[in-house]
């Protein structure tokens, strides 16, 4: 072969042996260390109700309602208790960030919610 030549039309290709599987089985993998848990929904009074007092905070409301449903997105997590994250308050600086751009928009995107909300 000369230097440069391309051995692409030359080279022969074989399936591989060995690799390990693209999936396992549960059983044979250990859990994954969570540190916190999430849920998206449609906000409603009565679901951000529940969802708050099972402990999740609101990190982000979309702006702009659904197309099909008419509602606001709403992201909100809880955190785990876990020795794994040294700062067990690691989210207060999402939460109040989320607040104070809440509080911002409440002339403008956020008018129409309830003041239950």
């Amino acid at each position: 072969k000369r230097e440069g030549e391309s051995v692409l039309l030359t080279e022969t290709i074989a399936p591989k042996t060995s690799l390990p599987p693209l999936l396992i089985s549960l059983e044979e993998r250990l859990p994954e260390s969570l540190q916190y848990l999430g849920v998206a929904f449609g906000i409603t009074p009565t679901l951000f109700n529940f969802w708050k007092r099972n402990g999740y905070h609101p990190l982000y409301i979309r702006q702009v309602a659904s197309e099909t449903t008419g509602e606001n997105s709403c992201i909100c997590i809880h955190p785990l208790d876990t020795g794994e994250v040294e700062n067990g308050n690691w989210h207060e600086p999402f939460v109040q960030d989320f607040k104070v751009r809440f509080a911002s928009l409440l002339n403008s995107s956020f008018q129409h919610f309830q003041t239950t909300l």
